[in-house]
C-alpha cells in the first residue's frame, strides 16, 4: 500500500555538497501557518514544500544512475540552485545522499532506493511534524489554556500515523510510481 505522493515537477543538481545556512521559522502575516524562511537568499518555502522537493531531488538521482549537480536539478524543481543545495545538504546530513565536488562530482544516493522511506526523507528536511503547533493564548482563559493540549494529543496521533504510512514507501516505491506516470518522457 503506497502514499500519496507531491507534486513533483522537477529536480536535479551541482556538486557543491554545501551546508545550509540555519533555518528559522515565524508565523506567517495571518499567524496561521508557519513558513520556512531562508533569509540569506531571500527564499521562503512552506510547510511540506521541502518533504515534496526533497523526495523530487532523490526520485531525480535514483532514476539518473551518475552524479547530479544542484543547477541541474534546480531546472527540473524551476527553482534556485541554492535551495536545491541547502535541501541537499539535509539529506546528506542524514545519511540519505552523497555528494563530491569537482569536474564529475555531484550527488547521487547513499544508498539504495528501496533502503530509503518516506519516513527518513519527511525527518531530514522538516523542522516539525505535520501536527498543528501550538498557537499563543490567553493563559486566563479556561478554553485557552486547554485547547492546546487537546490538539496536542490529536496531532501526535494523526503525526504517528502520518510517519508511519510514509514508513511503508520507499524510495524505490515513488520512483516506481513516478516511473509509471511518465511513461514514455522518462526513456
Amino acid at each position: 500500500m503506497g502514499a500519496t505522493l507531491y507534486d513533483f515537477s522537477a529536480a536535479f543538481g551541482d556538486g557543491d555538497p554545501g551546508v545550509p545556512p540555519r533555518r528559522e521559522l515565524r508565523a506567517n502575516p495571518a499567524g496561521a501557518a508557519r513558513i520556512c524562511n531562508h533569509r540569506s537568499y531571500g527564499v521562503a518555502m512552506q510547510g511540506n514544500v521541502r518533504f515534496g522537493v526533497a523526495v523530487h531531488i532523490l526520485v531525480m538521482l535514483a532514476l539518473a544512475g551518475e552524479p547530479q549537480n544542484s543547477a541541474r536539478i534546480a531546472e527540473s524543481v524551476d527553482t534556485n540552485p541554492v535551495v536545491i543545495r541547502r535541501l541537499l545538504g539535509l539529506l546528506q546530513r542524514a545519511g540519505l545522499v552523497r555528494g563530491r565536488t569537482g569536474p564529475g562530482g555531484g550527488f547521487r544516493l547513499a544508498r539504495p532506493a528501496q533502503a530509503i522511506t518516506l519516513d527518513q526523507v519527511f525527518r531530514a528536511v522538516e523542522d516539525e511534524g505535520p501536527a498543528p503547533s501550538r498557537h499563543r493564548a490567553n493563559r486566563k482563559c479556561p478554553i485557552a489554556r486547554n485547547v492546546s493540549t487537546v490538539l496536542a494529543a490529536v496531532g501526535e496521533r494523526a503525526e504517528r500515523a502520518f510517519l508511519a504510512t510514509l514508513a511503508r514507501q520507499s524510495l524505490a516505491d515513488a520512483v516506481g510510481q513516478v516511473r509509471k506516470a511518465a511513461g514514455a518522457e522518462l526513456a
